[in-house]
């Protein structure tokens, strides 16, 4: 019955191996980590009733430990997370990112801004965003992230990027306002260092390690 299959299908989408399916196979679903879900033909009200349990399952199950699967369905593969240290500098962060196979994040919409400030709260997180070309001060060159380039997509705060220190190249967010703001690539101006918001699965691209 309808619970067997769930309960069949649940199984073997966290077993560590990939599924292969035959070719009577009414339906295959491809998920992050080179999974594949294999549905059995049977009803169209039965396959989507199953599909729509499985479907955030899948997504979860390709997610590091404690890490939480994106909310926009265009980034349906990505995953994030904010590991438990803190670190002094973007370039720190991009190692405590990388260690859990992911970058710092940069945010491709509203609805993922909003989660992410969920996730960092009452506090203060790196981005993946930074100023390349700083040739036209302060509002333009925030074309690049850690992973290649960036969405256009922006939260900046009234009046940011701002440039108030001399040298803002890099974007923090504000959790508690989901809002960001461009402060030094570093936090020796600051008391306490930033958490890191990451997102994966990705790495450093050529360009982030050149500039």
């Amino acid at each position: 019955d309808f619970s067997d299959d769930l309960h069949h299908y649940t199984h073997v989408m966290h077993s560590p191996r990939t599924l292969c399916c035959s070719a009577s196979s009414s339906m295959l679903i491809r998920r992050p980590g080179s999974m594949v879900l294999s549905l059995s033909p049977m009803s169209n009200s039965r396959s989507a009733t199953l599909l729509s349990l499985l479907l955030p399952l899948a997504t979860a199950a390709s997610c590091p430990a404690g890490w939480t699967p994106s909310p926009d369905a265009s980034w349906a593969n990505r995953c994030f997370g904010i590991p438990a240290g803190r670190s002094s500098s973007l370039r720190s962060c991009v190692e405590l990112c990388g260690a859990e196979g992911g970058v710092p994040a940069c945010l491709a919409s509203e609805e993922e801004n909003a989660f992410a400030a969920e996730l960092i709260g009452d506090d203060w997180a790196w981005l993946g965003l930074y100023q390349n070309d700083t040739s036209n001060e302060p509002a333009q060159g925030w074309g690049r992230c850690v992973a290649g380039e960036a969405p256009n997509f922006s939260s900046w705060r009234d009046g940011q990027p701002n440039d108030s220190n001399g040298a803002d190249d890099c974007a923090v967010m504000n959790g508690a306002y989901g809002l960001w703001y461009d402060e030094p690539c570093d936090t020796s101006h600051w008391d306490d260092d930033f958490a890191c918001l990451c997102a994966g699965p990705a790495n450093a691209s050529a360009a982030f390690r050149e500039d």
